[in-house]
């Protein structure tokens, strides 16, 4: 198996999270992935990611990691209310959670998360309820 030094930028979008007030969050979580030129991570990479393909493509590894990183930020938006996680500390704490959940992932398959990491956060329904409010 040959591994490419340069790492691959992986993105994930989820549209419809539930904030605690009930308003709905649009997520993107975006970082770099590579694979390690290490026997042992090879060997993991190989057992979990290569097991039924001869290569993997950037979709593979973002469908990998694309349940565990949904129910990450599902579980996480539905304990505060949507100003929470337009606020700094809110974007902050849920780019953390994003980021360890992917760091574990990460570490059983053989794969070395990376930076810069990035989230996007905005609410559709909180803006719509703002729209309304100005109209009236």
């Amino acid at each position: 198996m040959e591994l490419t030094a340069a790492p691959a930028r992986v993105s994930w979008e989820w549209a419809d999270l539930a904030a605690a007030d009930g308003h709905f969050l649009r997520v993107g979580f975006q970082a770099s992935l590579r694979a390690i030129d290490d026997p042992t991570e090879r060997k993991m990479l190989t057992e979990v990611l290569l097991a039924d393909r001869d290569a993997v493509a950037v979709h593979d590894v973002q469908r990998h990691y694309s349940a565990a990183l949904r129910d990450a930020a599902r579980l996480t938006v539905k304990l505060k209310p949507v100003d929470h996680w337009l606020s700094e500390p809110g974007r902050a704490a849920l780019l953390e959670r994003l980021r360890q959940t992917s760091a574990d992932i990460s570490f059983a398959c053989g794969l070395e998360l990376l930076g810069p990491f990035r989230l996007d956060l905005d609410s559709p329904t909180l803006t719509q309820k703002q729209l309304q409010a100005m109209h009236r």
